[in-house]
This record gives C-alpha cells, sequence and structure tokens, in this order.
C-alpha cells in the first residue's frame, strides 16, 4: 500500500469517526432543540436565534488563519515525525488564538449596547448580546483545540469532545428555561456545554504535547510569523465566507419576523442530517492532502482527488434527497404543526448541498493543502459576491423563501466556478457521469417514495417517517448498482476501509453483500 493510500484510508477512518460522533452529537441536540423550540414560543425561539449572529460575527475575527496553518504544518510535521516543531506550533498558536478570543470578547460585552441597536435593529437585546460575549472566547479556542486535533488526525478526540458538549448544552439548556431563566437560560446552558468540552480538550492536548522535551529549540520553521504568513490570506478568504454567511443572518433580520427565523432554525436543525457526512469528510481530506505535495504527486493526487468527489458524492447527495422526503413528518413529529413553514423551508435549504457533486467539499481543501491561498481568496470572493447579490435580490422581495432560493442558486454557480478553476490550474478531473448516476437514482427514489407514501393513509407522522425512511433506502439499495452509481471496486473499497477502521462492521457487512449480489445479478442479465 503506497503512502497516498495509506493517507487516504486514514482519512476515511478519521471521517468515520466523525460522522460516528456527530451522528451521536445530533441526536443528542435534536432533544434539547425540541425541548427547549417547545418550552419557548415560537416567537421567543427566534429572538433565542438571533442572539447567535453577533457573537458568530465576531467569532471570524478570532483567528486570523492560524488554526488552518496548525493543520496543515502538524499534519505534515506528523508524518515526518517533527514533533519538537509540533509543541512549539501548538503553544504558540494557543497563546495568540487565546489572546485575540479575550480582546474580541471584551469589545462585544462593552458595545453590546450600540450593537443591538444598529446591527440587530433590536435595542431591548442588549443584555443578550452582552451574554453571549461568552461565546466568542470559548469558540475561539475550542475551534483552535479542534484544528490541531484535525491537524494530529485525532478525529476521535474531536467527536467525543462534540458529544460532551452536546451532552452538556442538552440538558441544561431546558432544564434552566424550565426553571424560569427564559431564553437567557437556554444560553448560559449552550455556553457551559462548549466550556466543559474545552476544558477537557486542554487536558487532553496538555498530556499529547507535555511529552515532549521542555528545553527543545522551537525557533525556526514553524514559528507564529510562519503560521500568519500561510494562514493569514486564508484567514482573509474564510472571513470573507464567514461574512457572507453572517450576512445571510443579517438579511433574516432586516427582512424576516420572528416567527420566520425561528421556522427557518428549525428547518436548518433537520439540514444538519446531510452536514453529517459533509463536515467529517471536509475536515478528514484536507489533512489528508496537506501531508503530500502536488507537484511530486502529481498522479496520484489526481486520483485521489477524484475518489474524494467520488465518495462524498455517493454519501451526500442521496441523504440530501432523503431529508427532503421526510421533511415534513420528522419535523411535525419533533416539534408539532406550530413551526409550519419549517417543512417547506427545509425542503429547499438541503438543496444547498447539491454541489457536493461538484467538488465542493474537496476543491477548497485540496487548493489549502498545497499553500494556494491566494486562489482559495480569489474563488471566495466570487462566490460571496455572487450570493450577497442573489440573496439581497430575492430575500427583499420574498423574504426568507428568497434566502433559501439564492443560497441554493448561487451555491451551484459559486462552486461550479470553483472546480473549473481548480480543474484547469492543476489539470485534475472528476467523473462526471458519476455525479450524474448518484443524481439519478437519487432522484428516482425520492420520487417513487413520495408517490407511494402519497397513497399510504398513516396517521402517526412517526411511522410516516420511518416508512418513507425504509422505502427510500430500499430503493437506493436497489436503483445505485443498477444505474452504475455504486460498482463492485467500489463495494470492494468501502468495505477494506470499514472492515479495518469500524469495530461495526458486521452490521454493515450484509448490505455490502446484497449491494454485490445486485451488480452480480445486473452484470450477468446483460451478458
Amino acid at each position: 500500500m503506497s503512502e497516498l493510500d495509506r493517507a487516504a484510508e486514514k482519512s476515511a477512518r478519521g471521517s468515520l469517526y466523525l460522522f460516528m460522533g456527530n451522528f451521536l452529537s445530533e441526536i443528542i441536540n435534536a432533544v434539547g432543540v425540541v425541548l427547549v423550540a417547545r418550552l419557548l414560543t415560537p416567537e421567543e425561539y427566534g429572538v433565542y436565534n438571533v442572539a447567535f449572529v453577533l457573537p458568530f460575527l465576531f467569532v471570524m475575527f478570532s483567528t486570523w488563519g492560524v488554526g488552518a496553518a496548525l493543520t496543515r504544518f502538524l499534519a505534515r510535521y506528523q508524518e515526518e515525525g517533527r514533533w519538537i516543531k509540533i509543541r512549539g506550533m501548538v503553544t504558540k498558536g494557543l497563546a495568540f488564538n487565546g489572546g485575540l478570543a479575550v480582546l474580541l470578547t471584551a469589545i462585544m460585552y462593552v458595545s453590546a449596547d450600540f450593537l443591538a441597536e444598529t446591527i440587530l435593529l433590536r435595542p431591548g437585546l442588549g443584555g443578550l448580546v452582552r451574554l453571549t460575549a461568552g461565546i466568542v472566547f470559548l469558540f475561539s479556542l475550542f475551534n483552535t483545540i479542534s484544528a490541531i486535533y484535525f491537524g494530529l488526525e485525532r478525529m476521535d478526540i474531536i467527536a467525543a469532545l462534540t458529544v460532551v458538549a452536546s451532552l452538556i448544552r442538552s440538558a441544561m439548556s431546558p432544564l434552566l428555561v424550565s426553571m424560569g431563566y427564559g431564553i437567557p437560560g437556554a444560553l448560559i446552558g449552550y455556553m457551559v456545554g462548549y466550556g466543559v468540552a474545552l476544558l477537557i480538550g486542554l487536558i487532553l492536548l496538555a498530556r499529547v504535547i507535555g511529552r515532549v522535551d521542555l528545553n527543545a529549540d522551537l525557533s525556526g520553521e514553524g514559528s507564529l510569523r510562519d503560521m500568519l504568513r500561510f494562514g493569514f490570506p486564508l484567514f482573509i478568504g474564510s472571513f470573507v465566507m464567514g461574512l457572507g454567511l453572517r450576512y445571510q443572518g443579517l438579511l433574516q433580520v432586516w427582512f424576516a419576523s420572528d416567527l420566520a427565523i425561528g421556522n427557518l432554525n428549525i428547518a436548518t436543525k433537520f439540514k444538519s442530517l446531510a452536514g453529517l457526512f459533509t463536515v467529517p469528510i471536509a475536515s478528514s481530506i484536507y489533512p489528508a492532502f496537506s501531508k503530500f505535495r502536488f507537484e511530486d504527486r502529481r498522479e496520484e493526487m489526481a486520483k485521489m482527488f477524484n475518489s474524494s468527489v467520488r465518495y462524498a458524492t455517493m454519501l451526500v447527495i442521496p441523504v440530501t434527497f432523503l431529508v427532503m422526503v421526510v421533511s415534513e413528518p420528522a419535523v411535525v413529529t419533533l416539534f408539532g404543526r406550530d413551526y409550519a413553514q419549517a417543512p417547506f423551508f427545509l425542503a429547499i435549504a438541503v438543496l444547498e448541498f447539491l454541489p457536493v457533486g461538484l467538488g465542493s467539499l474537496s476543491v477548497l481543501s485540496f487548493l489549502n493543502s498545497q499553500g494556494d491561498t491566494g486562489t482559495t481568496l480569489r474563488l471566495n470572493l466570487v462566490s460571496v459576491g455572487i450570493m450577497a447579490t442573489i440573496c439581497t435580490a430575492l430575500t427583499w422581495q420574498f423574504g426568507i423563501t428568497g434566502l433559501l432560493v439564492g443560497i441554493v442558486v448561487s451555491s451551484i454557480l459559486g462552486n461550479a466556478y470553483n472546480l473549473s478553476v481548480t480543474l484547469r490550474k492543476y489539470e485534475l478531473d472528476f467523473d462526471r457521469l458519476h455525479t450524474l448516476r448518484v443524481a439519478a437514482f437519487s432522484v428516482l427514489a425520492a420520487g417513487l417514495t413520495y408517490g407511494v407514501m402519497e397513497y399510504v393513509s398513516l396517521v402517526n407522522s412517526l411511522v410516516h417517517a420511518f416508512a418513507a425512511s425504509f422505502i427510500f433506502l430500499a430503493l437506493s439499495v436497489i436503483l445505485a448498482p443498477l444505474t452504475g452509481a455504486v460498482t463492485k471496486p467500489d463495494i470492494q473499497t468501502i468495505r477494506g476501509i470499514i472492515q479495518r477502521g469500524f469495530r461495526g462492521y458486521s452490521l454493515l457487512a450484509p448490505f455490502l453483500d446484497l449491494e454485490e449480489r445486485i451488480i452480480q445479478l445486473f452484470q450477468r442479465s446483460t451478458e
């Protein structure tokens, strides 16, 4: 097995760890969200989500690209066994980002009333803004230690910390709301969860880097200057993208009611089901790409790029259409019928994941891993420009619906542009026909499932959601190999990765066996 094959396999195992952690976290979060949403009115739940706009805006200023630099350099240094450099970079990165986080938290706290009136257009939320200033500090450091663990490829620790944060926040927030603390109580519970996870993460990290000689030479390559030189262009690019996301939040505040915002955020919770697959993939392939230089391994890295697009497409696009199919019964089951707009919002919002078939999870990870931060910045500027133009016009005219349509359209256009630039510059390619095959069986399975469920009368929405999911998955198992979206080599690759990296392989083996049998039967019938 080559070094690149080992890196790809390790990346896949890391994705699996992150998926399992995120899956558990989302289930736990769902319980907390349901309880909080039911304890608060839809309007109050909208205000609760508005309270996160400003702290996450401040978090955008909190790394200056040091986190991305840590992930890239630590992945390479670990491959080379240079643990002294790793310790130096971790120490300097934490000190820099920690100091910056304290400064930003203080600024937000002092200017809370001004920010609530001028940016949120809600003067009465000054107290909540002061309270949520703590999120800036917590998230800044949590993101930093996550970047460090990504570089060290300890996705198991990141998954565990995510679950811990979810457990505590999902217990604390509903408890404090039920005790009469309302929206502030929900926010405090949220911060306590991340605070405890951050503390645990720092303790574990101290044990890892504490094994290195304290008197070792930490000068030279790996200095804070090196991190900023690499990371600051990435910071500008990610800042532009983050500004685009925060701008979407401001469009909601300016052009939508609190009731509509509350419904949108319920939809966003379900949209994160597709994110269970996208986040682990994107997080794992960046350190995997970072271990190698493209100019030294052109053919192998081109193959690795194509594989990353292929398997991300096979996972994410079917899940996207599954979420659309079960949007209404799932929302009704967990949140009741008070959030009447949420299913429609969800059905549109989840389409934002379709550009995975255009390499949306691979392109920027590849560019950043090779230090091509200038191209990343240019692509981000174009993408945000497209988004701001389309979303502003549509939100102004059609409210939340216009915003969601604008996000989907701009995402497709922006990622298509990103892909074309990257393929042309690095002479890469990917299997376009495979993307179409995956889209074809996913659309067909979703359409057939929806048609069947229209003729089935199920009073219980939970049963409806499970029945629709079962039908969709059964159809996908049959249609995926029939359309050529899943091939025998794909099954063998997936089997090998899961068999070596996942103790629950025996649970998944029957499904892989079934796929192989369907492929064999189809091949025999066409001979």
